[in-house]
């Protein structure tokens, strides 16, 4: 009879364990989008499934196994490794959108203490403003702008957000593509996008030219030096 339990717990264990394997991503257990690490993007992800069932890109964030989405398995991936994952932390330059603008602005603080204007630049809050933080903010931005989960931050996120996502909610496919935060994906999302990723061909087709550009980073620039300092 004792050995009988034994034999069921066993059983019931193993059940589990290969329960936990299938919600596991190739990233680990905080790979919440399966895309091979563990970033913000995960932090993103779990957000937007909060409420909705266990399936498509929210296959893997039932952390608790507890059979539903809700803010227990949000706790639990904010408190392993997204307590940063925001964007009033990378917005460092305080002008209320987080850019390729925050990332020079971490840049122009390089080696110096994060006081005053630079507050808010030591990113991994080390002490000091250096090559982690230009990573970390690196990592955050192509994470953030990577619309449609490819691995790249580039003009086709920006067509994305144009179509098939733009006049929808930030829902399924387009769950990142919301960047304003205003719950519809808009002119307005491209807009923020076109501040760090300027299409000048896709610019023009929705009449984004002048004041909202100037000023900032050409795509050509950006592909430049982010082919050779992604990490």
């Amino acid at each position: 009879m004792v050995n009988k339990k034994i034999w069921i717990l066993v059983i019931i264990v193993v059940i589990i364990m290969v329960q936990g394997e299938k919600k596991m991503g190739s990233g680990g257990m905080y790979d919440i989008n399966d895309d091979g690490r563990v970033s913000c993007s995960d932090f993103f992800t779990m957000g937007y499934c909060i409420g909705k069932s266990i399936s498509g890109v929210c296959i893997e964030a039932d952390l608790n196994n507890d059979g539903a989405i809700n803010i227990l398995d949000f706790i639990i991936i904010r408190n392993q490794q997204t307590t940063t994952c925001t964007d009033d932390f990378h917005d460092v330059d305080n002008n209320g959108f987080v850019d390729m603008d925050d990332l020079d602005f971490v840049s122009s603080c390089f080696s110096t203490e994060p006081v005053g204007a630079c507050s808010k630049t030591d990113l991994n809050e080390d002490g000091s403003v250096n090559i982690l933080d230009l990573i970390s903010m690196q990592r955050y931005l192509k994470d953030k702008y990577d619309i449609n989960n490819d691995g790249n931050a580039d003009c086709i996120d920006f067509m994305f957000i144009r179509e098939p996502c733009f006049g929808m909610g930030p829902d399924g496919i387009c769950y990142k593509a919301d960047l304003s935060g205003d719950n519809s994906v808009s002119t307005l999302d491209l807009i923020i996008f076109s501040r760090s990723y300027s299409c000048a061909s896709y610019d023009y087709f929705i009449g984004l030219k002048g004041n909202y550009l100037e000023g900032h980073h050409s795509f050509t620039n950006f592909v430049s030096w982010s082919n050779s300092n992604w990490f």
